[in-house]
């Protein structure tokens, strides 16, 4: 009979649970960076944030061209006039991180005169955490807590399975 060690359950443990508290961090633009696009059809960054999954706890990365470059977090109705007068937050340098710290959209725009209008401009949309047992969900069956219990003590049923190979 074999016996399982305490390093493998850890180690099975840890394969688990890490994915589910990681954060990640996102390139904005990705190679393209922060910079006015030369797509002039406004979509470039919209596009670019659409492809991905925004959590909370995620950060992104702005790489601006030059030191004088800023991005501003502004709300939805500076964002769609182009209004750099009152952002929400300003960050100013050739890299600047954003940690998206709740759920819901946000709205970026360059602080840069007439780089908005040329459609340096972005928005993103953060999910909510579903993870939150203080809510409830009057649409969802009863039965659904205890499947998601068994689907995850599943998923470590098997990692501690593979392990003892």
């Amino acid at each position: 009979m074999a016996i399982i060690s305490l390093d493998k359950i850890v180690v099975c443990f840890l394969m688990v649970i890490t994915p589910m508290a990681s954060a990640s961090q996102f390139t904005v633009g990705g190679s393209t960076g922060w910079a006015v696009p030369s797509d002039q059809s406004g979509m470039f960054y919209n596009n670019w944030a659409s492809h991905l999954r925004f959590s909370i706890g995620d950060s992104l990365l702005f790489m601006c061209n030059s030191e004088k470059n800023s991005v501003l977090q502004v709300s939805k109705h500076d964002y769609e006039n182009c209004h750099t007068s009152s952002p929400i937050n300003s960050f100013d340098g050739s890299k600047v991180v954003v940690t998206l710290d709740h759920s819901g959209p946000y709205f970026f725009i360059s602080g840069d005169e007439g780089n908005c209008q040329k459609k340096q401009a972005m928005h993103v949309v953060v999910l909510a955490d579903r993870s939150d047992s203080g809510k409830t969900y009057t649409d969802t069956p009863a039965s659904s807590a205890p499947m998601k219990a068994a689907g995850f003590l599943s998923s470590v049923g098997a990692f501690l399975g593979l392990a003892l190979l």
